[in-house]
């Protein structure tokens, strides 16, 4: 089977260019964490061995599908923020506008949490599935949870990095970002157990 792989988009990162960078690979890793979330999902739709959960696996795979347009608009959302804040300090060079500066922070900054939000239900949506999904498909369903964890470690960062410039408001970004983290190694240990228990694979 041959597939078409986006080799413009990695081009792109490839180049020298400030964007896209990290936030926008992050968030096309947390979309192909949510294709693999529905795909294991629909391996489980319609099979008689899971007859107790098929509205659950169709109800799964709906949100899964939400995230990974979502996720997939974070990747030039993510870049469109950051083109944002430099051509706000450019434009500050001539014309100083400190509250346009401060409203590109802000932006550069609430996209890459909105983006590790929606990696975060899909990290979620994964460990369901690994729980309650198609067996033959586990390792699948890790695999989405592992690319979600990337998409949210990289976006939670950029979070810090770009909120040390949002002073007073900063505080706020910080403790989201805590949760968001710690979130993610409770869904991790979960995981692991799952794949341990679940997978027959010991420790």
């Amino acid at each position: 089977m041959n597939f078409t792989i986006d080799s413009a988009f990695l081009n792109a990162l490839a180049n020298p260019a400030p964007t896209p960078a990290g936030g926008s690979a992050a968030a096309y890793s947390g979309a192909m964490a949510a294709a693999l979330v529905a795909m294991v999902a629909r391996t489980t739709l319609g099979k008689k061995k899971y007859a107790d959960v098929q509205v659950r696996i169709q109800q799964i795979i709906a949100e899964a599908e939400d995230c990974r347009a979502e996720l997939e608009a974070c990747v030039s959302r993510d870049a469109d923020a950051f083109d944002g804040l430099l051509a706000s300090y450019r434009a500050a060079k001539d014309s100083p506008d400190p509250a346009a500066v401060e409203q590109a922070n802000l932006h550069v900054t609430e996209v890459p949490l909105g983006t590790s939000k929606i990696a975060l239900r899909v990290m979620e949506l994964a460990v369901e599935l690994a729980a309650k999904g198609n067996i033959n498909a586990i390792g699948d369903a890790y695999a989405a949870a592992s690319l979600a964890n990337s998409c949210i470690m990289t976006s939670t960062l950029n979070v810090k990095f770009n909120a040390k410039n949002l002073g007073d408001k900063s505080g706020d970004f910080f403790g989201q970002a805590a949760e968001i983290e710690s979130r993610v190694q409770s869904f991790m240990m979960q995981l692991q157990q799952i794949i341990r228990e679940r997978g027959e694979i010991g420790s």
